[in-house]
């Protein structure tokens, strides 16, 4: 039986990648620049990766666009102080519409040896046109056994991070609940809770949320409101130029996007946002602890395309 001997990587391999576009739509081919490096004194042969870990049905799988990085390949080989650029391929999958972002997030190493040790990289691109609404109650903390009540005049904000942050705001009604819709996709948002005198939030004030389509199936929240007092939160102040149809709202590191019109609280007192914030949030990498030996006979199969 043979085996193949490989020095160990001990953080000799560094990893970095990035989308060629700041963004596609469904069904596109993304095109992604790989770019790996070995500062260590000993080749690195058989180098692939391993994506999308976590399954996530917006992020991208290796697949045959990725040439020698596929894992059914003998891999790539990395000299002694080389730096080298692949330029891989996948397609971009439809759930990312509902997301707002296509990911992509691997590891490189040996197969599935020593994954800890594996370099890392990630990137996302927008996808825009999906459209998602958020929807929730503040509630007043109650005794137990006795039913809650929801809390009216609760000055709501939803905040993502894009240049125009402020992507509407809106009051409890009478039974504490709210509404915001047309909400652009994305895990970067933050609901701010500015609640009447003689009350405070209980809990994080802001807090984040991920707003995920379709419309239909809404963004749920759950706030418990106490008597008492509070310094409320700062919320961040919308630049003049936002809420005017047409204007450029490009999200910190993507030029694209515009902003809607603004939505305005209806006389129910539920608000419509029509901010198109294109910034999205991060894709957590789900690195699997499994140790491994450094002799490898058979490379087994990691991913489904």
């Amino acid at each position: 039986m043979l085996f193949r001997g490989a020095p160990p990587l001990n953080g000799a391999l560094k990893a970095s990648l990035a989308f060629t576009k700041e963004s596609y739509k469904p069904g596109d081919l993304a095109q992604i620049t790989v770019t790996l490096s070995n500062s260590g004194s000993h080749p690195l042969t058989g180098i692939v990766a391993a994506c999308n870990r976590a399954g996530a049905e917006h992020a991208l799988n290796v697949g045959p666009g990725w040439g020698e990085l596929h894992y059914a390949t003998a891999g790539a080989t990395i000299a002694p102080g080389q730096t080298r650029t692949f330029e891989v391929s996948a397609k971009v999958p439809d759930a990312a519409l509902n997301r707002g972002y296509v990911g992509v997030e691997c590891d490189f190493g040996y197969a599935e040896v020593d994954i800890e040790s594996h370099a890392t990289a990630r990137d996302r691109a927008v996808v825009p046109g999906g459209i998602a609404a958020v929807v929730g109650d503040v509630v007043r903390d109650a005794e137990p056994d006795k039913p809650r009540e929801g809390l009216a005049g609760v000055k709501v904000v939803l905040v993502s991070d894009g240049d125009c942050p402020v992507a509407g705001e809106t009051t409890t009604d009478a039974k504490g609940h709210f509404e915001f819709h047309k909400v652009v996709p994305g895990p970067d948002y933050r609901l701010y809770f500015l609640p009447p005198q003689g009350w405070r939030i209980k809990y994080d004030n802001p807090t984040s949320i991920d707003v995920r389509g379709p419309a239909e199936n809404p963004a749920t929240v759950f706030i418990q409101a106490e008597s008492g007092d509070a310094p409320l939160p700062a919320v961040p102040a919308q630049p003049s130029g936002c809420g005017t149809s047409g204007t450029i709202t490009p999200a910190p590191g993507v030029p694209g996007g515009q902003q809607g019109s603004g939505g305005g609280e209806s006389g129910s007192g539920l608000a419509s946002t029509g901010a198109d914030v294109l910034w999205l949030g991060g894709l957590a990498l789900a690195a699997l602890g499994l140790g491994g030996a450094l002799m490898f006979g058979a490379r087994r199969r990691r991913l489904a395309d």
